[in-house]
Protein backbone atom coordinates (compact mmCIF):
# COMPACT_ATOMS: atom_id res chain seq x y z
CA UNK A 1 0.00 0.00 0.00
CA UNK A 2 1.52 3.54 -1.12
CA UNK A 3 1.64 6.25 1.66
CA UNK A 4 -1.19 8.17 2.24
CA UNK A 5 -0.74 12.02 2.60
CA UNK A 6 -3.35 12.51 5.04
CA UNK A 7 -0.96 10.57 7.73
CA UNK A 8 1.94 12.70 7.09
CA UNK A 9 1.83 14.54 10.44
CA UNK A 10 1.60 11.51 12.04
CA UNK A 11 4.92 10.15 10.83
CA UNK A 12 6.34 14.26 10.72
CA UNK A 13 5.80 14.32 14.47
CA UNK A 14 6.72 10.30 14.81
CA UNK A 15 10.33 11.96 13.57
CA UNK A 16 10.41 14.89 15.81
CA UNK A 17 9.36 12.33 19.09
CA UNK A 18 11.94 9.92 18.23
CA UNK A 19 14.97 12.47 17.62
CA UNK A 20 14.11 14.04 21.21
CA UNK A 21 14.40 10.70 22.68
CA UNK A 22 17.60 10.11 21.23
CA UNK A 23 18.89 13.46 21.88
CA UNK A 24 17.49 12.43 25.73
CA UNK A 25 19.70 9.05 25.59
CA UNK A 26 22.99 10.94 24.54
CA UNK A 27 22.98 13.57 26.49
CA UNK A 28 25.33 12.78 28.69
CA UNK A 29 27.86 11.52 26.09
CA UNK A 30 30.96 13.68 25.17
CA UNK A 31 32.04 11.64 22.38
CA UNK A 32 30.92 8.38 20.00
CA UNK A 33 33.10 5.73 22.66
CA UNK A 34 31.23 7.30 25.78
CA UNK A 35 27.92 7.03 24.12
CA UNK A 36 28.56 3.09 23.19
CA UNK A 37 29.47 2.16 26.91
CA UNK A 38 26.63 4.78 27.89
CA UNK A 39 24.33 2.27 30.62
CA UNK A 40 25.98 -1.27 29.46
CA UNK A 41 25.10 0.28 25.59
CA UNK A 42 21.63 0.17 25.99
CA UNK A 43 21.83 3.84 25.70
CA UNK A 44 23.63 2.96 22.00
CA UNK A 45 20.91 0.22 21.21
CA UNK A 46 17.88 1.95 22.09
CA UNK A 47 19.15 5.14 19.68
CA UNK A 48 19.79 2.69 16.82
CA UNK A 49 16.08 1.20 17.46
CA UNK A 50 14.85 5.21 17.19
CA UNK A 51 16.51 5.72 14.19
CA UNK A 52 15.36 2.59 12.40
CA UNK A 53 11.80 4.08 13.53
CA UNK A 54 13.08 7.50 11.95
CA UNK A 55 13.87 5.60 8.76
CA UNK A 56 10.83 4.05 8.89
CA UNK A 57 8.26 6.88 9.27
CA UNK A 58 10.14 8.61 6.59
CA UNK A 59 9.44 5.56 4.18
CA UNK A 60 5.37 6.01 4.77
CA UNK A 61 5.32 9.70 4.17
CA UNK A 62 3.86 10.40 0.64
CA UNK A 63 5.71 11.04 -2.14
CA UNK A 64 3.62 14.39 -2.72
CA UNK A 65 5.22 15.82 -0.04
CA UNK A 66 8.72 14.35 -0.44
CA UNK A 67 8.58 16.04 -3.69
CA UNK A 68 8.00 19.13 -2.24
CA UNK A 69 10.58 19.41 0.50
CA UNK A 70 13.49 18.63 -1.62
CA UNK A 71 15.81 19.76 0.51
CA UNK A 72 15.49 16.98 3.07
CA UNK A 73 17.60 13.61 1.90
CA UNK A 74 14.86 11.45 2.05
CA UNK A 75 16.35 8.68 1.00
CA UNK A 76 19.31 8.52 2.58
CA UNK A 77 17.21 8.91 5.63
CA UNK A 78 15.89 5.73 4.44
CA UNK A 79 18.51 3.98 3.22
CA UNK A 80 20.14 4.30 6.77
CA UNK A 81 17.27 2.84 8.69
CA UNK A 82 17.95 -0.13 6.25
CA UNK A 83 22.11 -0.37 6.62
CA UNK A 84 21.07 -0.55 10.46
CA UNK A 85 18.02 -3.34 9.89
CA UNK A 86 20.24 -5.84 7.88
CA UNK A 87 23.94 -4.75 8.45
CA UNK A 88 24.16 -3.80 12.22
CA UNK A 89 27.65 -5.55 13.05
CA UNK A 90 28.83 -3.48 10.19
CA UNK A 91 27.65 -0.16 11.70
CA UNK A 92 30.54 2.65 12.40
CA UNK A 93 30.18 3.73 15.73
CA UNK A 94 31.94 7.16 14.92
CA UNK A 95 29.10 7.66 12.15
CA UNK A 96 26.20 6.84 14.54
CA UNK A 97 27.57 9.54 16.82
CA UNK A 98 27.82 12.35 14.18
CA UNK A 99 24.34 11.71 12.12
CA UNK A 100 22.67 11.67 15.86
CA UNK A 101 24.56 14.83 17.08
CA UNK A 102 24.54 16.38 13.70
CA UNK A 103 22.58 15.53 11.11
CA UNK A 104 19.68 14.73 13.19
CA UNK A 105 20.16 18.26 14.42
CA UNK A 106 19.81 19.84 10.97
CA UNK A 107 16.50 17.94 10.62
CA UNK A 108 14.60 19.17 13.08
CA UNK A 109 14.13 22.63 12.15
CA UNK A 110 13.16 21.62 8.18
CA UNK A 111 10.43 19.29 9.91
CA UNK A 112 8.93 21.88 11.50
CA UNK A 113 8.66 24.17 9.14
CA UNK A 114 6.76 21.31 6.76
CA UNK A 115 4.52 21.20 9.58
CA UNK A 116 3.98 24.74 10.37
CA UNK A 117 3.61 25.47 6.42
CA UNK A 118 1.16 22.93 6.00
CA UNK A 119 -0.78 23.37 8.89
CA UNK A 120 -1.10 27.16 7.84
CA UNK A 121 -2.09 25.80 4.60
CA UNK A 122 -4.70 23.77 6.23
CA UNK A 123 -3.48 20.87 4.88
CA UNK A 124 -2.60 19.72 8.75
CA UNK A 125 -5.49 19.90 10.78
CA UNK A 126 -4.66 22.14 13.77
CA UNK A 127 -7.02 20.22 16.50
CA UNK A 128 -5.06 16.85 15.49
CA UNK A 129 -2.30 18.94 16.41
CA UNK A 130 -3.53 20.37 19.68
CA UNK A 131 -4.89 16.48 20.15
CA UNK A 132 -1.32 15.47 19.84
CA UNK A 133 0.48 18.23 22.20
CA UNK A 134 -2.13 16.91 25.02
CA UNK A 135 -0.70 13.71 24.25
CA UNK A 136 1.33 11.46 26.97
CA UNK A 137 3.35 9.78 24.01
CA UNK A 138 4.49 12.93 22.61
CA UNK A 139 6.79 14.71 25.00
CA UNK A 140 9.58 15.54 22.99
CA UNK A 141 8.13 17.49 20.32
CA UNK A 142 8.32 21.02 20.66
CA UNK A 143 4.83 22.05 19.92
CA UNK A 144 5.62 25.76 20.08
CA UNK A 145 7.56 25.62 17.04
CA UNK A 146 4.42 25.48 14.74
CA UNK A 147 1.67 25.38 17.21
CA UNK A 148 0.46 28.57 19.17
CA UNK A 149 -3.28 28.26 20.29
CA UNK A 150 -5.28 31.25 20.61
CA UNK A 151 -5.41 32.46 24.15
CA UNK A 152 -9.56 31.44 24.73
CA UNK A 153 -8.06 27.73 23.80
CA UNK A 154 -4.93 27.92 26.04
CA UNK A 155 -6.79 28.93 28.74
CA UNK A 156 -9.30 26.51 28.87
CA UNK A 157 -7.19 23.42 27.56
CA UNK A 158 -8.87 22.61 24.54
CA UNK A 159 -6.94 20.54 22.62
CA UNK A 160 -10.32 20.35 19.93
CA UNK A 161 -12.26 22.30 17.61
CA UNK A 162 -16.28 21.82 18.85
CA UNK A 163 -18.65 21.70 15.70
CA UNK A 164 -21.80 23.04 17.03
CA UNK A 165 -24.49 21.18 14.68
CA UNK A 166 -27.57 19.00 15.87
CA UNK A 167 -24.63 16.66 17.20
CA UNK A 168 -20.98 17.84 18.18
CA UNK A 169 -18.58 16.25 16.43
CA UNK A 170 -15.22 16.74 17.37
CA UNK A 171 -11.89 16.53 14.96
CA UNK A 172 -11.18 17.00 11.28
CA UNK A 173 -11.94 13.58 10.80
CA UNK A 174 -14.52 13.59 12.78
CA UNK A 175 -16.12 16.68 11.06
CA UNK A 176 -16.87 14.67 7.86
CA UNK A 177 -18.63 12.50 9.01
CA UNK A 178 -22.32 11.77 8.34
CA UNK A 179 -22.68 9.31 11.20
CA UNK A 180 -26.45 9.69 12.85
CA UNK A 181 -26.02 6.58 15.18
CA UNK A 182 -25.38 6.94 18.45
CA UNK A 183 -21.70 6.94 19.36
CA UNK A 184 -21.88 4.02 21.70
CA UNK A 185 -23.09 2.25 18.80
CA UNK A 186 -20.11 3.48 16.16
CA UNK A 187 -18.25 0.26 14.94
CA UNK A 188 -14.84 0.12 13.90
CA UNK A 189 -13.50 -2.23 10.66
CA UNK A 190 -13.54 -5.90 10.61
CA UNK A 191 -11.00 -7.22 13.21
CA UNK A 192 -10.25 -3.85 14.67
CA UNK A 193 -10.06 -2.87 18.51
CA UNK A 194 -12.60 -0.66 19.51
CA UNK A 195 -12.28 1.71 22.46
CA UNK A 196 -14.52 3.91 23.84
CA UNK A 197 -14.38 6.88 26.52
CA UNK A 198 -16.02 9.58 27.77
CA UNK A 199 -14.93 12.88 29.86
CA UNK A 200 -15.64 16.14 31.19
CA UNK A 201 -13.17 17.51 28.27
CA UNK A 202 -11.62 15.75 25.07
CA UNK A 203 -8.39 14.97 26.95
CA UNK A 204 -10.17 13.15 29.35
CA UNK A 205 -12.48 11.34 26.40
CA UNK A 206 -9.35 10.87 24.82
CA UNK A 207 -7.26 8.85 27.39
CA UNK A 208 -10.51 7.31 28.74
CA UNK A 209 -10.77 5.45 25.53
CA UNK A 210 -6.94 4.66 25.17
CA UNK A 211 -7.70 2.92 28.57
CA UNK A 212 -10.27 1.03 26.94
CA UNK A 213 -8.58 0.34 24.05
CA UNK A 214 -5.17 -0.80 26.09
CA UNK A 215 -8.37 -3.67 27.72
CA UNK A 216 -8.61 -4.76 24.26
CA UNK A 217 -5.40 -5.15 24.02
CA UNK A 218 -4.80 -6.79 27.01
CA UNK A 219 -7.54 -9.17 26.54
CA UNK A 220 -6.88 -10.19 22.90
CA UNK A 221 -3.37 -11.63 23.87
CA UNK A 222 -2.80 -15.66 23.46
CA UNK A 223 0.19 -16.79 24.96
CA UNK A 224 2.17 -19.32 23.31
CA UNK A 225 3.55 -22.09 25.07
CA UNK A 226 6.31 -23.36 22.39
CA UNK A 227 9.01 -21.36 24.01
CA UNK A 228 8.84 -23.29 26.76
CA UNK A 229 11.52 -26.08 26.05
CA UNK A 230 13.81 -24.21 24.99
CA UNK A 231 14.68 -22.52 27.97
CA UNK A 232 14.97 -25.16 30.16
CA UNK A 233 18.52 -24.94 30.71
CA UNK A 234 19.77 -23.40 34.21
CA UNK A 235 18.34 -24.03 37.35
CA UNK A 236 14.80 -23.34 38.15
CA UNK A 237 13.83 -23.70 34.61
CA UNK A 238 9.82 -24.41 35.41
CA UNK A 239 9.76 -21.17 36.97
CA UNK A 240 11.29 -19.28 34.42
CA UNK A 241 8.59 -20.70 32.05
CA UNK A 242 5.69 -19.90 33.99
CA UNK A 243 7.15 -16.24 34.62
CA UNK A 244 7.39 -15.80 30.97
CA UNK A 245 3.22 -16.80 30.30
CA UNK A 246 1.92 -14.60 33.38
CA UNK A 247 3.88 -11.77 32.62
CA UNK A 248 2.61 -11.94 28.91
CA UNK A 249 -0.73 -11.27 30.37
CA UNK A 250 -0.20 -9.11 33.43
CA UNK A 251 1.94 -6.78 31.30
CA UNK A 252 -0.18 -6.31 28.63
CA UNK A 253 -0.59 -2.73 27.64
CA UNK A 254 -0.92 -0.33 24.47
CA UNK A 255 2.29 0.94 24.12
CA UNK A 256 1.57 2.59 21.00
CA UNK A 257 -1.71 4.80 22.04
CA UNK A 258 -0.73 7.34 19.34
CA UNK A 259 -1.26 4.78 16.46
CA UNK A 260 -5.05 4.72 17.03
CA UNK A 261 -7.61 6.81 14.92
CA UNK A 262 -10.65 8.46 16.36
CA UNK A 263 -13.73 6.74 14.55
CA UNK A 264 -15.95 9.53 16.00
CA UNK A 265 -16.13 11.76 18.92
CA UNK A 266 -18.88 14.15 20.12
CA UNK A 267 -19.81 16.81 22.81
CA UNK A 268 -23.06 16.77 24.77
CA UNK A 269 -23.90 19.80 26.92
CA UNK A 270 -22.13 17.35 30.06
CA UNK A 271 -19.23 15.43 28.77
CA UNK A 272 -17.29 14.22 25.72
CA UNK A 273 -17.48 11.34 23.57
CA UNK A 274 -15.08 9.68 22.08
CA UNK A 275 -14.32 6.13 19.88
CA UNK A 276 -10.95 4.96 18.90
CA UNK A 277 -10.13 2.47 16.69
CA UNK A 278 -6.99 0.27 16.02
CA UNK A 279 -6.06 -2.57 13.35
CA UNK A 280 -4.15 -5.46 15.10
CA UNK A 281 -1.07 -4.87 13.15
CA UNK A 282 -0.71 -1.28 14.40
CA UNK A 283 -1.31 -2.88 18.07
CA UNK A 284 1.56 -5.21 17.64
CA UNK A 285 4.24 -1.83 16.50
CA UNK A 286 4.63 -1.21 19.79
CA UNK A 287 5.44 -4.61 20.91
CA UNK A 288 7.50 -5.29 18.10
CA UNK A 289 9.69 -2.16 18.58
CA UNK A 290 10.80 -3.35 22.28
CA UNK A 291 11.18 -6.71 20.93
CA UNK A 292 13.70 -5.24 18.19
CA UNK A 293 15.51 -3.68 21.24
CA UNK A 294 16.07 -6.53 23.40
CA UNK A 295 17.04 -8.72 20.21
CA UNK A 296 19.47 -6.26 19.87
CA UNK A 297 20.73 -6.30 23.52
CA UNK A 298 20.24 -10.24 23.65
CA UNK A 299 22.59 -10.17 20.28
CA UNK A 300 25.18 -8.08 22.68
CA UNK A 301 25.20 -10.11 25.46
CA UNK A 302 25.16 -13.92 23.74
CA UNK A 303 28.70 -12.57 21.99
CA UNK A 304 30.17 -11.36 25.05
CA UNK A 305 28.88 -15.37 26.67
CA UNK A 306 30.81 -16.68 23.53
CA UNK A 307 33.71 -14.20 23.11
CA UNK A 308 35.28 -14.58 27.08
CA UNK A 309 36.45 -17.61 28.94
CA UNK A 310 36.43 -15.14 32.27
CA UNK A 311 34.39 -17.12 34.21
CA UNK A 312 32.53 -14.71 35.89
CA UNK A 313 31.92 -12.36 32.38
CA UNK A 314 30.32 -15.88 31.11
CA UNK A 315 28.39 -16.68 33.86
CA UNK A 316 26.96 -12.58 34.21
CA UNK A 317 26.70 -12.56 30.34
CA UNK A 318 24.74 -15.65 29.59
CA UNK A 319 22.27 -15.06 32.70
CA UNK A 320 21.53 -11.73 30.88
CA UNK A 321 21.15 -13.86 27.33
CA UNK A 322 18.75 -16.27 29.09
CA UNK A 323 16.80 -12.85 31.03
CA UNK A 324 16.78 -10.88 27.27
CA UNK A 325 15.49 -14.60 25.79
CA UNK A 326 12.71 -14.47 27.86
CA UNK A 327 11.45 -11.34 27.05
CA UNK A 328 12.17 -11.68 24.05
CA UNK A 329 10.08 -14.84 23.84
CA UNK A 330 7.59 -13.00 25.88
CA UNK A 331 7.19 -10.08 23.51
CA UNK A 332 6.74 -13.03 20.90
CA UNK A 333 3.77 -14.73 22.50
CA UNK A 334 2.57 -11.41 22.55
CA UNK A 335 2.95 -10.62 18.88
CA UNK A 336 1.82 -13.40 17.55
CA UNK A 337 -1.17 -13.17 19.69
CA UNK A 338 -2.04 -10.25 16.86
CA UNK A 339 -1.29 -12.62 14.16
CA UNK A 340 1.82 -10.71 12.85
CA UNK A 341 4.39 -12.76 11.89
CA UNK A 342 7.94 -13.08 13.41
CA UNK A 343 10.08 -10.39 12.29
CA UNK A 344 14.00 -10.54 11.38
CA UNK A 345 15.16 -9.07 14.87
CA UNK A 346 13.73 -12.76 16.60
CA UNK A 347 14.87 -14.90 13.99
CA UNK A 348 18.17 -13.74 14.66
CA UNK A 349 18.33 -13.13 18.06
CA UNK A 350 17.17 -16.83 17.89
CA UNK A 351 19.83 -18.10 15.78
CA UNK A 352 22.86 -16.83 18.59
CA UNK A 353 20.46 -17.18 21.48
CA UNK A 354 20.83 -21.30 20.36
CA UNK A 355 24.65 -20.87 20.06
CA UNK A 356 24.89 -19.33 23.29
CA UNK A 357 22.97 -22.05 25.22
CA UNK A 358 25.42 -25.08 23.06
CA UNK A 359 28.21 -22.64 24.41
CA UNK A 360 27.19 -22.58 27.61
CA UNK A 361 26.27 -26.46 27.76
CA UNK A 362 29.78 -27.38 27.01
CA UNK A 363 31.08 -24.88 29.19
CA UNK A 364 29.12 -26.47 31.97
CA UNK A 365 30.26 -29.94 31.22
CA UNK A 366 33.54 -28.99 31.08
CA UNK A 367 34.38 -26.45 33.85
CA UNK A 368 35.78 -28.30 37.30
CA UNK A 369 36.46 -26.12 40.18
CA UNK A 370 39.39 -27.64 42.29
CA UNK A 371 40.25 -27.05 45.89
CA UNK A 372 44.15 -26.34 46.71
CA UNK A 373 43.97 -28.24 50.56
CA UNK A 374 46.74 -27.45 52.76
CA UNK A 375 45.82 -30.69 55.33
CA UNK A 376 44.65 -28.25 58.06
CA UNK A 377 42.12 -29.31 60.32
CA UNK A 378 40.52 -25.56 59.80
CA UNK A 379 41.19 -26.65 55.29
CA UNK A 380 39.62 -29.86 55.96
CA UNK A 381 36.49 -28.75 58.20
CA UNK A 382 35.77 -25.77 55.37
CA UNK A 383 36.12 -27.70 52.46
CA UNK A 384 33.83 -30.60 54.09
CA UNK A 385 31.56 -27.58 54.32
CA UNK A 386 31.61 -25.43 50.56
CA UNK A 387 31.41 -28.96 49.23
CA UNK A 388 28.22 -29.94 50.02
CA UNK A 389 27.05 -26.45 49.07
CA UNK A 390 29.14 -25.66 45.71
CA UNK A 391 30.53 -28.28 43.06
CA UNK A 392 34.34 -28.47 44.52
CA UNK A 393 36.58 -31.64 44.08
CA UNK A 394 39.84 -32.21 45.87
CA UNK A 395 42.16 -32.56 42.80
CA UNK A 396 45.10 -31.53 40.58
CA UNK A 397 44.37 -28.78 38.09
CA UNK A 398 43.05 -30.28 34.91
CA UNK A 399 42.74 -27.47 32.55
CA UNK A 400 44.27 -23.87 32.59
CA UNK A 401 41.15 -21.96 32.29
CA UNK A 402 39.59 -23.85 35.43
CA UNK A 403 38.81 -23.05 38.52
CA UNK A 404 41.02 -23.01 41.74
CA UNK A 405 40.36 -22.46 44.97
CA UNK A 406 43.35 -22.03 47.38
CA UNK A 407 42.48 -21.81 51.37
CA UNK A 408 44.52 -20.90 54.06
CA UNK A 409 43.52 -20.46 57.39
CA UNK A 410 45.26 -19.24 60.66
CA UNK A 411 44.78 -21.18 63.65
CA UNK A 412 45.67 -19.51 66.72
CA UNK A 413 44.63 -20.71 70.25
CA UNK A 414 45.91 -18.00 73.45
CA UNK A 415 44.70 -17.63 76.61
CA UNK A 416 40.93 -16.20 77.49
CA UNK A 417 40.90 -12.91 78.86
CA UNK A 418 38.39 -14.25 81.17
CA UNK A 419 40.55 -17.21 81.34
CA UNK A 420 40.63 -20.63 80.31
CA UNK A 421 41.80 -21.06 76.26
CA UNK A 422 40.38 -19.44 73.34
CA UNK A 423 40.60 -20.90 70.05
CA UNK A 424 40.31 -18.51 66.73
CA UNK A 425 40.61 -19.40 62.60
CA UNK A 426 41.22 -16.70 60.31
CA UNK A 427 40.54 -18.14 56.97
CA UNK A 428 41.05 -16.91 53.33
CA UNK A 429 40.12 -17.95 50.33
CA UNK A 430 41.46 -17.15 46.95
CA UNK A 431 39.61 -17.70 44.09
CA UNK A 432 42.22 -17.90 40.83
CA UNK A 433 42.46 -20.07 37.30
CA UNK A 434 44.41 -22.75 36.93
CA UNK A 435 46.72 -20.87 34.63
CA UNK A 436 47.84 -18.49 38.05
CA UNK A 437 45.66 -15.48 37.45
CA UNK A 438 43.94 -14.54 40.56
CA UNK A 439 39.97 -13.49 40.33
CA UNK A 440 39.10 -12.73 44.06
CA UNK A 441 40.71 -13.63 47.35
CA UNK A 442 37.72 -13.83 50.05
CA UNK A 443 38.16 -13.20 53.59
CA UNK A 444 36.12 -12.33 56.95
CA UNK A 445 36.70 -9.76 60.07
CA UNK A 446 34.69 -12.27 61.79
CA UNK A 447 36.59 -15.05 62.81
CA UNK A 448 35.16 -18.08 64.44
CA UNK A 449 36.00 -18.70 68.23
CA UNK A 450 35.96 -21.66 70.66
CA UNK A 451 36.37 -21.53 74.15
CA UNK A 452 37.12 -23.62 77.02
CA UNK A 453 38.12 -22.75 80.63
CA UNK A 454 40.80 -26.08 81.09
CA UNK A 455 42.45 -27.08 78.10
CA UNK A 456 43.40 -25.81 74.08
CA UNK A 457 42.30 -28.82 72.33
CA UNK A 458 38.62 -28.66 74.06
CA UNK A 459 38.64 -24.98 73.08
CA UNK A 460 39.50 -26.11 69.59
CA UNK A 461 36.82 -28.72 69.28
CA UNK A 462 34.17 -26.40 70.37
CA UNK A 463 35.67 -24.40 67.70
CA UNK A 464 34.95 -26.58 65.23
CA UNK A 465 31.43 -27.28 66.27
CA UNK A 466 30.42 -23.92 65.91
CA UNK A 467 32.36 -23.64 62.35
CA UNK A 468 29.54 -24.82 60.06
CA UNK A 469 27.08 -21.30 61.64
CA UNK A 470 29.89 -19.22 60.67
CA UNK A 471 28.34 -15.92 59.11
CA UNK A 472 31.02 -15.71 56.35
CA UNK A 473 30.25 -19.13 54.45
CA UNK A 474 27.25 -17.61 53.26
CA UNK A 475 28.77 -14.56 52.13
CA UNK A 476 31.57 -17.13 50.54
CA UNK A 477 28.98 -18.99 49.08
CA UNK A 478 27.38 -16.51 47.20
CA UNK A 479 30.64 -15.19 45.85
CA UNK A 480 31.46 -18.53 44.37
CA UNK A 481 28.06 -18.50 42.38
CA UNK A 482 29.34 -15.92 40.38
CA UNK A 483 32.50 -17.70 39.57
CA UNK A 484 30.93 -20.94 39.27
CA UNK A 485 29.01 -22.45 36.03
CA UNK A 486 24.97 -22.40 37.27
CA UNK A 487 24.07 -25.33 35.20
CA UNK A 488 21.08 -27.70 35.15
CA UNK A 489 22.08 -31.04 37.26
Amino acid sequence: MSPHKENDLLYLLNILEYSGKIWKYTENAKNSEEFYELNEQLNFNASLTLLANIGENVGKISEELKQEYQNIEWQSIKDFRNKIVHNYAGLDIEIVFEIITDDLRKLKPKVEQIISEKTKEKIFCKEELNLAKGSEFYKYVDFAAFLTPSPHLAAKAILLIVAIAAQAIIGCAAAKATETQPLHSVECGQGELRGFGTGANESEALNAARSSLAMQVHSSIKVSSKYRQSQRVLNNEEILSSDYETMSVAEASLLNAHDARIQRAERNAHEVGMVLCMSRADAAKGFAERQRLVADSLVLAANVALGTEHPKRKNEAFARTQSLWNELARLQGIIEGFGVEKLNAFNSANEIYSKAIDDYRAYCRNQKTYWEDTESDCSKAVFSILSGKTKVEKAECQSENALKLKFACQEKCSPASFGGVQCVFEPSLSVESCSGESYSLLKTTEFPRGTNMHSASKAKENLMEKLPSAGFFSEWEKELKGWMPQCAD
